[in-house]
């Protein structure tokens, strides 16, 4: 167990301290650490600059799996977008087959076989 000030603690201690009280924990970093201290000097009638919370070691595993998740989350995100990139691109290769083909049979020319129709089916 370690012991910070207030103004020491990040938003998962505040958060918990906040809970502990039954506060809620919606806002900014800044709007919960001013709710806690206001709370503090006017329910329990104490400077809460010259407390010292109790910060267990789980806050601190809590913090590194929240920036796990984010890792995660940006991860999958890039990944979609690389899924998508490659689905536009495969699109554009399509669409310009078809451009082509409709090219070649408005100059009278014979189109090229093709396996699929201008609406993008299949018909092999």
């Amino acid at each position: 167990m370690v012991s910070k000030f207030i103004g020491e603690l990040n938003i998962v201690e505040i958060n918990r301290e906040l809970h502990k009280r039954g506060i809620d924990t919606g806002g900014s970093k800044a709007d919960r650490l001013l709710i806690t201290e206001e709370f503090i000097s006017a329910k329990e009638r104490t400077n809460p600059r010259s407390l010292q919370f109790e910060v267990t070691d789980d806050e601190s595993s809590a913090q590194i799996l929240e920036g796990k998740h984010r890792r995660l989350k940006v991860r999958r995100m890039s990944e979609s977008v690389e899924r998508l990139e490659r689905e536009l691109a495969e699109e554009k290769l399509k669409s310009t087959e078809r451009m082509k083909q409709a090219s070649c049979s408005c100059r009278g020319n014979s189109p090229q076989p093709s396996t699929s129709d201008i609406s993008g089916t299949n018909h092999i």
